[in-house]
């Protein structure tokens, strides 16, 4: 990993230290993929080589995590990636990059959804995505019915995947989630 890389996480882990915390949930930044390697429309292609060389980088930072002595329990490919301005790419592509990530022992199991931005969008992702999945996962900022929001979490239970709740915009995104047996981050 370069220096700067290092540097980043080692802030994350020492405020993260604070708490006491050991086990932790691993949510890469992609930062502006799409000026980087995209079409002329600023979105990434994902070509095959991209996937797998963001998949790499992704797993050398997951181990350095542990070397620092932290167990990770999930890992994300992207965050919310119905969002166009995170140029992630579609579902097919989150499926992609999934499943390469549970090609690495590191990576393997601890696969999350996608934490999609709009909870309405969030069944739609979903199937694309549920094979190469560990956790299931979405956001409650936006979305056109409540109804959504606890029918994916239903879906997801259904389907046997735990649910996760990365980020925490409100109160009722815990509760909602806990109630459905999950995990909900801060």
């Amino acid at each position: 990993l370069p220096d700067a890389v290092k540097t980043a996480i080692n802030t994350e882990l020492n405020n993260i230290s604070q708490t006491g915390v050991k086990k932790v949930f691993f949510l890469p930044g992609i930062g502006n993929v799409g000026d980087q390697q995209g079409d002329a429309g600023g979105k990434p292609t994902w070509s095959t080589a991209q996937r797998e060389n963001y998949v790499n980088n992704i797993t050398l930072a997951a181990d350095y995590i542990i070397s620092r002595g932290y167990e990770i329990f999930g890992v994300a490919p992207f965050n919310e990636p119905d969002f166009e301005k995170t140029y992630t790419g579609d579902a097919s592509n989150y499926n992609a990059v999934s499943a390469i990530m549970q090609t690495k022992s590191t990576l393997a199991g601890k696969i999350v959804g996608p934490s999609t931005l709009n909870s309405t969008e969030a069944k739609n992702w979903y199937p694309t995505v549920k094979n190469n999945i560990n956790y299931a996962n979405t956001h409650q900022l936006a979305g056109s019915k409540f109804s959504d929001y606890t029918g994916f979490w239903s879906q997801a239970k259904t389907d046997g995947k735990q649910p996760v709740a990365d980020e925490m915009h409100n109160v009722m995104e815990a509760m909602i989630c806990i109630n459905y047996g999950g995990v909900a981050g801060t």
